[in-house]
């Protein structure tokens, strides 16, 4: 994937259901508005579903999608050939299954990126491609936004303020928490998986990292009742890992008394 404009060049709307309920209203709804203000798209659909028809009678490019099986080699085929001929595509997947395809377009295609619209609140099931998909996720709705939580990663302006502060706490005492430089591509998008523990990461290679010859780093946590796991690990260009533990995280147990121990697995 490239990286994405501030304003895509096309936008391919992916939708595999076939009523005409909340989720596909919405759809059509956001259509007419990018219609509305002249921004080129086109809708991808379950051929005679409500939702490709309405497009369709908006004036709305409507490309046809099986209703089953949505990823057949064929259908992906047409839409990486539509994607191809349109630089700077931008895919918003409106479904689970239709981020499933979103993700193998992304890789048969060059395209501006991924965004992925969730409308359920149910803890996430198939948590490996949420983690390193999208370059945004839209959360329809509170109770959604509830189940998704983001850690994100900061700098000091001037690092060397920091160097033996930890002799010297008075040191940062002048350190205004609004100065901190937020590190783009470097947040950690934290999703419920079940009722008792969230997981999440990096997406992609989008948090860059010039430590020890990398070119990009990326981190996997996963937070229970009884502690974490932290698994950060730094890529070069080619995609080969420079640094970091190779087997798995850093795991912090809870401690009984506040206080968290760390047991790193190599």
């Amino acid at each position: 994937m490239t990286t994405p404009a501030t304003t895509p060049r096309w936008v391919l709307h992916l939708s595999t259901e076939t009523g005409w309920r909340g989720g596909e209203r919405q759809v059509w709804y956001l259509a007419r508005g990018l219609q509305a203000r002249s921004l080129p798209q086109a809708v991808a659909a379950p051929t005679d579903s409500p939702l490709a028809r309405e497009c369709e009678a908006l004036g709305v490019d409507r490309l046809a999608l099986p209703a089953r099986p949505l990823l057949h080699p064929v259908a992906l085929l047409r839409l990486a050939a539509v994607v191809r001929q349109r630089p700077g595509a931008l895919l918003h997947a409106h479904t689970s299954r239709a981020l499933d395809a979103a993700c193998w377009l992304a890789r048969l295609a060059p395209c501006a990126g991924i965004v992925h619209t969730r409308r359920v609140a149910f803890p996430v099931r198939a948590a490996a491609k949420y983690r390193t998909a999208c370059l945004r996720y839209v959360a329809i709705s509170r109770a959604v936004a509830d189940g998704l939580f983001e850690s994100k990663v900061f700098e000091l302006p001037d690092p060397s303020v920091a160097v033996g502060a930890w002799k010297q706490p008075d040191a940062l005492a002048t350190l205004d928490p609004a100065a901190l430089v937020d590190r783009p591509g470097c947040a950690v998008l934290l999703r419920a998986v079940d009722g008792a523990s969230f997981a999440g990461s990096t997406l992609g290679s989008q948090c860059v990292s010039g430590f020890r010859g990398a070119a990009y780093a990326t981190s996997e946590v996963t937070v229970t009742a009884t502690g974490l796991v932290s698994w950060d690990r730094g890529y070069d260009a080619a995609g080969k890992q420079v640094w970091g533990a190779e087997k798995g995280g850093y795991k912090f147990d809870r401690g009984t008394d506040g206080a968290p121990g760390a047991s790193p697995t190599k």
